[in-house]
This record gives structure tokens, C-alpha cells and sequence, in this order.
């Protein structure tokens, strides 16, 4: 599953996003805690004996099968949950390492959110000062706007596959639905901070599971009076 995530950051290249990133991912070996299930293996593997134990006789094959198969806790741990036995200084203990604040297990910037912010002049952008987001729909009227006349444009050249390939979905879209332009910028301009369900902030972030803006505008706008200098970046996060 995809969805956005809006971070803000004190710098903006690939190296620190990762780092703010890390804290957040399920495969960073540096966040992991174990998830400890250690009572609820002895207290089903005690119950198990018992059990066998009342029905067949403590002395019984059900027994010696039973301890054969199981000869451990340790054992019994891993086949019967795949829990992994981690060594501490008096025992053991049974379970598996999770980040506990983890909600994606890889992202990439822009994405399938690469259309969701624009700042100040208007350019709708994956990268830029927190101080200069716009919360207004007008970077979005102007850039479906310059869509659709380079849709038009017979001398107008797409620069890379993906932009050829947007080209294509639009073009199918306005044939389809017959749009004008207006049409066409009213559909679309609505991209401004759309599907975002997570802004991250340093050492914090926040889970929005509502398909309501208002909740998210409130909060960037807390985050850009206290982090103006910092930087907003889009993430396409799967998990």
C-alpha cells in the first residue's frame, strides 16, 4: 500500500532525509526493540504438558513425543510461533525485533505524491523552505494549466518517459470525460495536499486518517511557524 508522507527537515538532501527517515522504518537495525513473548511461550508450553499429561499419563509415548519434537522451549518458541530465542545475561527470552515506531518499510521522494505541494511563485515542487508553502490552489491552476496547453502544443516535445506517459493518461481522461480546459484545471487543481496521511517533524510525527484537509493545513501551518527555515519535502511511502 502507498500513501503520503510530508516531512520537514533542517536539510533537505537524500543523506539527511534518509536519516530522519531511518527512525521511521521497519528494517532499521538501529530502532529495533524486541518484541518480547517469552511468558506466553512457557505458559502454553507448561499448559501443553499439563494437558497431555492428564489425558495419557505422565509417562506416556504422547509425552516423550511431545518433549522429542520440543526438546526446548527455545524450540518450541520458533516452530510453533517462528519466534527467534535471544540470549540475555539469566536465560533466555522469545520473540522477534520491530521498530515500534515504524509505519513504512521503503519510500522514495515525489513518487505518486510528486503533484502535492506547491510554494509561493506558484511551482509545483517535491522540495522546498517551509516558509514558502501555499496553502492556496493557484500553483495548481497554473501548472494544469501549462499541462494543457503543452497537451495542445504540436511543437511541444515531453523530456521524459514519465511525462510522456502523463501526457497519455491526461489526454485519455479529457477525451473520455470530454473536458475543456476548465474542466480540466477544476479536476485537478484539488491535488494540493491531497492523500497525505502522515507529516513527520523532527523527533515526532502525526497520523492523519481523514480524507479532510483542514486537519493536515492546521497542522502545517503550527509546524511553519516553528520550523520556518526547514524544509518540506513529499514522500511516496509503501508499506
Amino acid at each position: 500500500m502507498h500513501f503520503g508522507c510530508l516531512l520537514i527537515s533542517e536539510d533537505n538532501s537524500e543523506d539527511a532525509i534518509y536519516e530522519e527517515m531511518d527512525k521511521y522504518s521497519e528494517y532499521s537495525e538501529k530502532y529495533l526493540k524486541l518484541e518480547d513473548y517469552t511468558d506466553e511461550v512457557i505458559e502454553e508450553y507448561i499448559e501443553k504438558i499439563n494437558e497431555i499429561e492428564k489425558n495419557n499419563g505422565k509417562f506416556s509415548f504422547e509425552i516423550k513425543d511431545f518433549l522429542k519434537k520440543y526438546p526446548s522451549l527455545s524450540d518450541y518458541a520458533y516452530k510453533e510461533f517462528g519466534y527467534e530465542t535471544y540470549e540475555i545475561e539469566n536465560g533466555e527470552k522469545y520473540g522477534y525485533l520491530s521498530n515500534p515506531n515504524s509505519f513504512y518499510d521503503w519510500y522514495e521522494i515525489g513518487g505518486r505524491w510528486k503533484i502535492t505541494l506547491s510554494n509561493k511563485n506558484n511551482e509545483v515542487i517535491t522540495s522546498f523552505k517551509l516558509k514558502d508553502l501555499n496553502f492556496e490552489e493557484t500553483g495548481f491552476i497554473k501548472y494544469f494549466s501549462e499541462i494543457w496547453d503543452k497537451l495542445y502544443d504540436e511543437n511541444y516535445i515531453c523530456k521524459k518517459k514519465e511525462e510522456k506517459n502523463d501526457f497519455e493518461y491526461y489526454k485519455r481522461i479529457i477525451e473520455s470525460e470530454q473536458l475543456t480546459k476548465e474542466d480540466f484545471i477544476d479536476k485537478y487543481k484539488d491535488y494540493n495536499l491531497s492523500g497525505i496521511q502522515y507529516i513527520v517533524w523532527p523527533e515526532d510525527y502525526k497520523i492523519f486518517d481523514t480524507p479532510k484537509k483542514e486537519p493536515l493545513i492546521e497542522k502545517l501551518k503550527e509546524l511553519q511557524k516553528e520550523y520556518p527555515e526547514y524544509y518540506i519535502t513529499v514522500l511516496d511511502c509503501h508499506v
